[in-house]
């Protein structure tokens, strides 16, 4: 009976340790991410603030490398797993190599519609703090990401994940927002620009290539909260979004991450539907030595009262650019690409 009573308290113990949110032993190199803690095996951000502040310092010049904390949270990221991808595949040579890849990866591996490696839920500008998974916690909600989708359940249900993955459009209990960036099918040495996307790519022969991808976000500021009134004003912001990447083509035609040294920069300027919002422009770039792809992100000004918005009204305050240049290089590739 004693045994039993022994072998009941430390059952208790371990789903009440289970049930704690753990913090890292490692400091933060964000200030942002000194609250954040582990909860059911993925990183939890108190609210929106703080990984609005963590996806704007992880994606600037100044590169911050949170493999050490993240590691100490007891956690891989995505960001993890897509570099040990692209690297496993720059070694395959045969179909021999080819099948043992794929034995490895292939329940994780993704082929993007441009032929490059990825993993499923790789999203570049969270990777370092979504798990291999593409899941994290922001305030009460669940948020995952899929290569095509941003998937937020409110109530943080993990019961609901299986019908969210496969939901296109939203509900009362799920919110779904459609993500444009890389993986959409350009087809090869193939530039363009739209209203809010831009893309720039650039060859050196057959075999080596890098390519630029900037678009345009503008949306609400608490998204994982469902804007149930259509009525009421939230706060919403403009961002631009740019993703440099440096590839060679592998076995059998497919992409992978090449490191190199990367010079890039940009000029835009973007206006929006509405009148009350002013027109903006800004530029960017750096020379960055040893990477393979460069993420960055720039909030675009918006003062008030533009700032709050009605959710009816929101496509008529989203950006558009009103002009666009880029250049590229690296020490095979020099090219630049002007919008219009």
């Amino acid at each position: 009976m004693k045994n039993i009573f022994s072998l009941a308290v430390v059952l208790l113990l371990l789903a009440t340790s289970c049930q704690k949110e753990i913090t890292s032993t490692v400091d933060a190199p964000i200030p942002a991410l000194q609250n954040v803690t582990l909860k059911n095996g993925r990183l939890h951000f108190p609210d929106e603030a703080s990984l609005r502040a963590t996806q704007q310092a992880m994606n600037q010049e100044e590169t911050v490398d949170l493999t050490e904390w993240v590691e100490s949270m007891g956690i891989l990221s995505i960001q993890e797993l897509y570099l040990e991808v692209n690297e496993a595949y720059s070694h395959v040579q045969d179909e021999q190599g080819y099948r043992e890849f794929m034995a490895k990866y292939e329940d994780v591996l993704y082929i993007t519609p441009e032929n490059s490696i990825s993993v499923k839920g790789y999203y570049p500008f969270l990777a370092q703090v979504l798990t291999v998974d593409g899941e994290m916690y922001v305030g009460d909600a669940l948020v995952k990401y899929t290569n095509t989708h941003k998937i937020t359940i409110p109530d943080g249900d993990e019961g609901k994940l299986a019908q969210a993955i496969n939901a296109t459009t939203s509900t009362d209990e799920i919110q779904v927002q459609e993500l444009k960036f890389e993986d959409m099918n350009l087809g090869a040495r193939n530039s363009g620009c739209s209203s809010d996307y831009v893309w720039h790519d650039c060859y050196y022969g057959t075999h080596e290539r890098i390519y630029g991808r900037y678009f345009l976000e503008a949306d609400f500021i608490n998204n994982t909260i469902l804007p149930n009134n259509p009525l009421f004003f939230y706060p919403y912001e403009g961002k631009l979004l740019a993703r440099v990447k440096s590839e060679y083509k592998g076995f059998l035609g497919i992409w992978y991450l090449n490191r190199t040294n990367i010079t890039w920069s940009i000029g835009w300027g973007v206006e929006s539907i509405n009148p009350n919002i002013r027109p903006f422009s800004h530029g960017t770039g750096w020379t960055a030595n040893n990477v393979s792809q460069i993420n960055y992100s720039f909030t675009i000004p918006n003062p008030p009262p533009v700032g709050m918005v009605r959710p009816i009204e929101i496509e008529a305050h989203k950006y558009s650019f009103t002009y666009f240049y880029a250049n590229l290089a690296t020490p095979n590739i020099s090219c630049s690409h002007n919008c219009p």
